[in-house]
C-alpha cells in the first residue's frame, strides 16, 4: 500500500473502494491508497477523485479498531459535512 502526504506522492487504487478504514487520528486508507494528514478522511478523498474515483460513488468509513461506519453526510451543494 502506498502512502500519501503532503508532500504528495500518488498511488493508482486498483477499484473504486466502497469502504475506508480510519486508523487513529491521522490515517485513512481504501483501495490500496493510505492517506496520513489532520484531516484523513478529506485527503483520501480527495486523492481518490483525484485518481479518477466517480463523485458519485459512495465510500463508506469506519473506524478500524471498532468497525463502526461514521456518519459522513453531504451538503445540498455536494461537499461533505
Amino acid at each position: 500500500m502506498r502512502t500519501l502526504s503532503h508532500s504528495g506522492v500518488q498511488a493508482t487504487p486498483r477499484r473504486q473502494p466502497d469502504r475506508a478504514e480510519l486508523v487513529g487520528e491521522d490515517t485513512c486508507s481504501a483501495g490500496g491508497i493510505s492517506a496520513r494528514s489532520s484531516t484523513p478522511v478529506l485527503t483520501l478523498c480527495r486523492e481518490l477523485l483525484a485518481q479518477g474515483m466517480s463523485s458519485d460513488q459512495a465510500v463508506e468509513v469506519y473506524i478500524a479498531a471498532v468497525g463502526t461506519a461514521l456518519p459522513i453526510e453531504q451538503k445540498p451543494a455536494g461537499g461533505p459535512q
